[in-house]
């Protein structure tokens, strides 16, 4: 799997970096660790399918930290396979929760400060559409459909009509079931990728 890395680069599959374009789909995958090692300093940090990128098939690209440069934050991760395009967003550790909110979450920090933070499914899903109204701007003639997912370790956590809701241990198995989508070919793909390697 691909991992187009925050701002700078691309780790590639020895676990060094390139400023140059990867192949889409290039055979092989790299250790996360060396990978992520290869990167310290450069801001780039371990999200839920960099992390099970050995178990993820090579047909598919991760990029990490986009900005739309529409406003709004940038997006933790972005995962593009065969089914188009998937927003996956890490929820806070089930023991840091204090409360669970509709519309936003209590969560005890490091420091031991307490913080609000937005519905984590909600916020994952208005990401989800940020980076539809993108794509939509950017080619009218093809809709790259959009899927969105939460991950984290308590199976509690309720999916919503437009975020699942999975372990990290199930990221592969979610990715592998999504619909591929037809008209989304090995073209259209690399073409997506490169839109979003110009935005990290």
């Amino acid at each position: 799997m691909q991992i187009i890395a925050s701002r700078r680069g691309v780790i590639d599959d020895a676990g060094g970096t390139s400023t140059a374009p990867a192949p889409f789909g290039f055979p092989g995958l790299a250790r996360v660790r060396s990978a992520l090692r290869a990167v310290v300093g450069r801001q780039v940090h371990s999200t839920p399918a960099v992390r099970a990128r050995q178990s993820i098939d090579d047909n598919h690209a991760v990029a990490v930290n986009v900005g739309l440069r529409d406003g709004g934050r940038a997006i933790p991760e972005i995962v593009i396979g065969p089914f188009g395009a998937a927003v996956i967003e890490e929820l806070p550790p089930s023991a840091a929760v204090l409360t669970r909110g509709t519309r936003s979450w209590e969560v005890l920090m490091a420091d031991g400060r307490t913080h609000l933070i937005d519905h984590p499914l909600e916020r994952a899903a208005r990401d989800a559409d940020r980076l539809r109204i993108w794509l939509g701007a950017l080619d009218t003639d093809h809709v790259v459909r959009v899927f969105v997912a939460v991950v984290g370790d308590d199976r509690s956590t309720p999916r919503t009509s437009t975020c699942a809701s999975i372990g990290s241990d199930q990221i592969a198995a979610w990715l592998a079931s999504l619909p591929a989508q037809r008209s989304f070919d090995p073209a259209r793909r690399a073409r997506l990728i490169g839109m979003i390697r110009s935005l990290v």
